[in-house]
């Protein structure tokens, strides 16, 4: 896995408790990862999708559970 998108407004979503989390896990993700891409809003998130300059290798962090799979 070369690069990684964190949704902020999706992982936000799963829990209120969840935003003070979420910059350790995308400081944690950015260690493992060669681009951390976070983006907040799923509108941002659709229009990277859409652009053609994103790698087709990008791997999309929609949720709290996603990240935290990636951190293991």
């Amino acid at each position: 896995m070369s690069a990684v998108i964190l949704d902020l407004e999706a992982v936000r979503g799963i829990d209120s408790r969840v935003g003070a989390t979420v910059s350790e896990i995308g400081m944690r993700l950015r260690s493992m990862v060669v681009e951390c891409v976070v983006v907040d809003g799923r509108s941002t998130l659709q229009r990277m999708r859409d652009d053609q300059r994103v790698r087709s290798g990008l791997d999309t962090v929609e949720t709290l559970g996603d990240a935290l799979a990636l951190l293991g």
